[in-house]
C-alpha cells in the first residue's frame, strides 16, 4: 500500500491548457543559454492544417519524454498578424509535466523529440490550440506560432539510502529554480519520491502514479513544512527527515518503521499562497468572531 504524505493529498489531473540518494544535479539535464528574447518570424503562406516544426538549434541534452517535468522559455505570436500574445522568455520559465494536459495539445505535440538546449519554432493550427474559444489576446479560431527553447528536463530521481537514521532535518538544494519562494500556507504542486531509511525501499512516489500531487503546506509532516519554506519554484530539493519530524512512533503504513527516517526528493512545480480575506465594514462576524 502506498502511503500518502497527508490525509487528503489530492492527486490531480491538470486541465489548464496553455500559458499559465539522489544523483544530485545529474538527475536533471540542464543548459544555460545566453540569449535575448528572439523575434518570431511567421512563415509565409497559409497556415498549415497540422502542427509543423522547424528546429532552429539542435539540443544535446536529455530528450523530452511523456511524464517528464520540463522547463522551457517561449514566445507566442498570432499567425495572421505576428502580434505577440504571450511570452515566458525574460520572465519565469514555463514548467509542466508532459502528458498531463497542461500545455496546449498542439504545442506538446510540437515539442516531441526535442532535446535540452534546442530551439524550435512550432506552428499550431487553431484546432490544436484554443479552437473557437477566445482568450485574452487571442481571437477565436487563431493559428499560433511558438518559438521555444528547452532549458531543463527533470527525470525521475533515484534516492541513495543513508547508513544511519538522521538526528536532524537535512535540506539539500540539488537544483535551484528561479520562481517564487514557497511561503507559509502555500498550496504546492510537486513531484516527489519517498524512501524509508530502515529498508531503503520506496514507499510513495507521484512519479509512479503518473501525475504530480497537489497539497497544502500546512497539511504535510513537519519535515516537509520546514524544508519547503523559502524554496523556489523550479527547484529540486532533497529532504532527510528524522522520525520525530516525520511520523514518529505511529507510522501510517508497515512500509515505514517506527521513528523511521524518511528521505524525499521533491520537484517544486508550482506554489500559490491563498489571498487573505480582509473583513470589510458591515461584514457580519461568523461563529466565534
Amino acid at each position: 500500500m502506498r502511503v500518502r504524505l497527508v490525509l487528503f493529498v489530492s492527486v490531480i489531473a491538470l486541465i489548464i491548457a496553455g500559458c499559465s540518494s539522489s544523483e544530485s544535479a545529474d538527475d536533471a539535464t540542464t543548459t544555460t543559454v545566453e540569449s535575448t528574447k528572439p523575434e518570431v518570424v511567421v512563415p509565409d503562406g497559409a497556415a498549415p492544417e497540422e502542427v509543423t516544426v522547424e528546429d532552429l538549434a539542435e539540443g544535446d541534452g536529455a530528450e523530452i519524454a511523456e511524464g517528464a517535468y520540463v522547463e522551457l522559455k517561449y514566445v507566442g505570436v498570432l499567425f495572421d498578424s505576428g502580434e505577440e500574445f504571450s511570452s515566458r522568455w525574460d520572465d519565469e520559465a514555463f514548467r509542466f509535466v508532459t502528458g498531463t494536459n497542461v500545455a496546449l495539445p498542439g504545442l506538446e505535440e510540437g515539442l516531441a523529440g526535442m532535446k535540452v538546449g534546442g530551439q524550435r519554432q512550432i506552428v499550431v493550427p487553431a484546432a490544436e490550440a484554443y479552437g473557437e474559444v477566445e482568450r485574452q489576446g487571442i481571437p477565436s479560431d487563431s493559428d499560433l506560432v511558438f518559438l521555444v527553447e528547452l532549458t531543463r528536463v527533470f527525470e525521475e530521481p533515484q534516492i541513495e539510502n543513508i547508513d544511519e537514521p538522521a538526528t536532524e532535518l537535512g535540506i539539500e538544494v540539488l537544483i535551484e529554480g528561479d520562481g517564487d519562494e514557497v511561503e507559509e500556507g502555500a498550496q504546492l504542486l510537486v513531484n516527489y519520491v519517498g524512501v524509508a531509511q530502515s529498508t531503503g525501499e520506496e514507499f510513495d512516489s507521484s512519479w509512479a502514479r503518473g501525475e504530480p500531487a497537489s497539497l497544502g503546506l500546512g497539511q504535510v509532516i513537519e519535515g516537509w513544512q520546514e524544508g519547503m519554506l523559502g524554496q523556489k519554484v523550479g527547484s529540486r530539493i532533497q529532504l532527510t527527515i528524522p522520525g520525530e519530524k516525520a511520523y514518529g512512533e505511529a507510522p501510517p503504513s508497515p512500509a515505514i518503521g517506527a521513528n523511521d527516517t524518511l528521505i524525499f526528493v521533491v520537484d517544486i512545480l508550482e506554489a500559490t499562497t491563498p489571498a487573505i480575506q480582509v473583513p470589510q465594514p458591515g461584514d457580519t462576524p461568523g461563529a466565534g468572531g
